[in-house]
C-alpha cells in the first residue's frame, strides 16, 4: 500500500523551520511564534498518531507472533481429522464392488448421432447449457503482490486458497508451521481477511487505483477430470445423497444436466433461481464462476494431477510476472509435490473404473459435452468425439 508523504522543508539545529517571512515578522516580534508552534507541533502529533493507528488498524496482514493453546489444539484436532477422513476416503473409494453393481447397467445410444459437438451445440439441436450464469464469486487476494485468484470447487479451490493465504502473509505461514496442502476453512490462518465477495469489491476494499497492474488468476481443469472428480468426492467419498442417485454416475449426470438448465432459464426468465446444492457448485459449468460475463480477463491456470506439470508451469510463469520471489514459489512448488488434500480422489480404483465407463459411452460424453460445451470453448480445452464405437 502506499502511502503520501508529507513535502521536506529545510529545518534549523533546533528541528523547526524557519517561519521569518514576511507573513511570520510580526509573530516574531511579538513573541507568540513560539505558542503558534507549540500548536503546530502537537497538532501534527495527534495528526500522525491517528495515522499510525489507522495504518496498523488496516493492515490486515498483521498477525500475533504466537498463538494460544486453544488455537494450537484446533489446528492439530484439524491435522488429526484430516488424517482420518483420508484414510476413510480411500477405504470408500476402493470399495469397487458396490460402484460396480451401480454402475454396469446397458447405456442408450446418442441422442443427436452423427452431428459433431460443435453442430450439435450451435444450431440449438442440442439444447446445450449457455454460457454464462451467475454463481456468487469466491475471490481470493494477495495485495503485496497485485494478484487476485478466483476459486472454483474441484478445480484446487482449497489448495489455491492456501497458496493465496501464504502470499498474504508469507513470513507468518512459515513461522507459525502451517501447510499448504493442510489449510482448511476450519483453521483458516488469514482468518478470511484476504476474500472478498466481488471485483467491485475488492477494489474498493483494498483502494485499488490502477486495476491493470493486477493480475486475475483462475484454475481450470478439463471438463471430463472435473466431472469426475466432483461426482467421487460427493456421491462417494462424502456419501452424499447426489439428487437422490447415490453412487449411480449416470443418473447424477442426467440430473445435474437437468438442474442447470433450471438454473439457467430461471435466470433468463428473471424467476427466483433453484437454490444451488453443494453438489450443484462441485458440477456446474465454470464460466458460471468468477463472474466472466463481466471480467474475463483471467490468466487461466491449468490443473494437473501431476503438479509439476502444466499447474506449476502456469503458476510460476504468472508469480514471476507479479515479483513473488523464487523462493517463495520453490516452496509453493515443493508443498504441492508432497502429497494431495485429504479429498483427492484421481489414484482411487473407483476413479479407474468410472473415467473408463463415461469415456467409453457415446451417450455419457454427449451428455457431458451438453452440460459442459462452453467450458470446453472458453477454457482451451480439446472439444471430444462424439461418435465411436462403445
Amino acid at each position: 500500500m502506499r502511502y503520501a508523504s508529507l513535502s521536506e522543508s529545510n529545518d534549523d539545529d533546533c528541528g523547526t523551520a524557519n517561519y521569518e517571512t514576511a507573513a511570520t515578522r510580526p509573530f516574531l516580534r511579538s513573541g507568540r511564534l513560539p505558542e503558534r508552534r507549540k500548536y503546530l507541533l502537537a497538532s501534527a502529533t495527534i495528526v500522525t498518531v491517528v495515522l499510525i493507528f489507522v495504518i496498523l488498524k488496516n493492515d490486515e496482514s498483521s498477525i500475533p507472533t504466537r498463538l494460544s493453546k486453544e488455537e494450537l489444539m484446533k489446528i492439530e484436532e484439524s491435522y488429526r481429522k484430516q488424517d482420518l477422513i483420508k484414510k476413510e476416503a480411500e477405504m470408500k473409494l476402493d470399495h469397487i464392488d458396490n460402484v460396480k453393481v451401480n454402475n454396469s447397467h446397458k447405456l442408450p445410444p446418442r441422442k443427436f448421432s452423427g452431428k459433431t459437438a460443435y453442430r450439435m451445440c450451435r444450431s440449438g439441436a442440442g439444447n446445450c447449457v449457455q454460457r454464462y450464469a451467475r454463481i456468487f464469486p469466491f475471490l481470493v487476494a494477495a495485495p503485496k503482490y497485485n494478484l487476485m485468484a478466483c476459486l472454483i470447487q474441484k478445480s484446487m479451490s482449497t489448495v489455491m486458497s492456501a497458496i493465496m493465504c501464504y502470499l498474504f502473509r508469507e513470513k507468518e505461514f512459515i513461522s507459525h508451521g502451517r501447510s499448504i496442502l493442510s489449510e482448511l476453512d476450519d483453521i483458516d490462518f488469514c482468518e478470511k481477511k484476504n476474500r472478498h465477495g466481488d471485483v467491485e469489491g475488492m477494489i474498493i476494499h483494498l483502494n485499488i487505483t490502477d486495476l491493470s497492474a493486477w493480475k486475475f488468476i483462475m484454475v481450470t481443469r478439463e471438463p471430463v477430470d472435473r466431472f469426475l472428480s466432483g461426482f467421487l468426492d460427493r456421491c462417494i467419498r462424502a456419501g452424499d445423497s447426489c439428487n437422490g442417485c447415490g453412487n449411480n454416475m449416470t443418473c447424477f449426470l442426467e440430473t445435474e444436466y437437468e438442474r442447470a438448465l433450471d438454473f439457467a432459464y430461471a435466470e433468463r426468465m428473471h424467476f427466483a433461481k433453484p437454490a444451488l446444492s453443494v453438489e450443484d457448485l462441485h458440477v456446474f459449468p465454470q464460466t458460471w464462476h468468477c463472474s466472466m460475463q463481466r471480467h474475463y480477463d483471467y490468466e487461466f491456470i491449468r490443473y494437473s494431477s501431476d503438479p509439476s506439470e502444466t499447474l506449476m508451469e502456469d503458476l510460476s510463469r504468472v508469480l514471476r510476472a507479479q515479483n513473488v520471489s523464487d523462493s517463495s514459489i520453490d516452496y509453493i512448488a515443493k508443498s504441492l509435490e508432497s502429497g494431495r488434500t485429504f479429498h483427492s480422489t484421481v489414484t482411487s480404483s473407483s476413479r479407474a473404473f468410472l473415467e473408463q465407463r463415461l469415456r467409453s459411452s457415446p451417450y455419457l460424453m454427449e451428455l457431458l459435452v451438453r452440460l459442459f460445451y462452453h467450458d470446453y470453448i472458453m477454457l482451451g480445452y480439446e472439444m471430444p468425439k462424439l461418435d465411436f464405437d462403445a
